[in-house]
């Protein structure tokens, strides 16, 4: 569990060495939204689920400014010229996401598309 300085946002270094720095930004809200259930699935049926982070340089700092278990929402953020990143899903978290997909993901039935005929002889 979390202690109250951890779950306030303050960031805190986790490692600290030559050439390398991880910090924990702590404070973050996930929230599941009907629309992005695709996205969810898509997350945990994936080899490696992600915890994807939306981020920005701030002064010679990466900050992050979201997050989401939506692949699908990482993808715009990322197709929106944004940076993300994605890192390792903690098992409650997978576990949560994961009961949610399975209570709510019915997968869409693939539309047929009639083929055009493009034969001079079309009415």
């Amino acid at each position: 569990m979390l202690s109250s300085e951890e779950r306030s946002g303050a960031p805190r270094v986790l490692v600290d060495e030559p050439g390398i720095a991880q910090w924990l930004h702590a404070g973050f809200e996930l929230v599941l939204h009907k629309d992005e259930i695709e996205g969810y699935y898509l997350n945990v049926s994936a080899p490696q689920p992600r915890v994807f982070v939306l981020w920005r340089m701030e002064n010679e700092m990466a900050l992050p400014i979201e997050v989401t278990l939506s692949s699908e929402e990482a993808a715009r953020w990322a197709d929106g010229g944004h940076s993300v990143d994605g890192v390792a899903i903690p098992p409650e978290l997978f576990a949560w996401v994961g009961a949610h997909v399975e209570a709510n993901y019915r997968p869409q039935p693939q539309q047929r598309f009639k083929r055009r005929s493009f034969s001079k002889d079309r009415a």
